[in-house]
């Protein structure tokens, strides 16, 4: 039987005009954080969940088929002045777990839609990474 935690967790979202937030296996326990706007007022706490926890969160990335996600996600092109800067959300995770591993990331959009806020596997990603933490919030 598979071991619940992962060999590697790495997850992050947010940007420098919104909270951000990440995730971390350090090997034995998961490290959330998280910042205000402009990355400051850091929290940092440990979280230690439930081999439930763990196993319900596996259940989530397979079934949003996470090990299958591109590498990179990018938003479709837009009708903009050249001089117009967007500052957007990025997001990115590292997962590996019995065999099974994937690296993705985007910007302003993610798998199954050009903009992030339609992307319901995505939306359930986050959702998972909340609920493995206990409800911190995560996106």
């Amino acid at each position: 039987m598979t071991e619940p935690t992962p060999e590697v967790l790495e997850v992050y979202v947010g940007s420098f005009g919104s909270p951000s937030y990440g995730l971390w296996w350090d090997g034995k326990q998961l490290v959330y954080e998280s910042f205000v706007s402009g990355y400051e007022d850091r929290l940092q706490t440990v979280i230690a969940p439930s081999d439930a926890q763990w196993k319900k969160f596996w259940r989530t990335m397979d079934a949003i088929e996470v090990w299958s996600w591109s590498e990179r996600y990018e938003p479709g092109a837009r009708f903009e002045p050249k001089a117009q800067i967007r500052d957007g959300t990025h997001w990115s995770l590292s997962l590996q777990r019995g065999g099974l591993s994937v690296q993705s990331a985007g910007d302003n959009s993610g798998p199954g839609a050009a903009d992030l806020d339609e992307s319901a596997p995505f939306a359930a990603f986050a959702e998972a990474v909340s609920r493995l933490t206990g409800g911190y919030a995560f996106g």
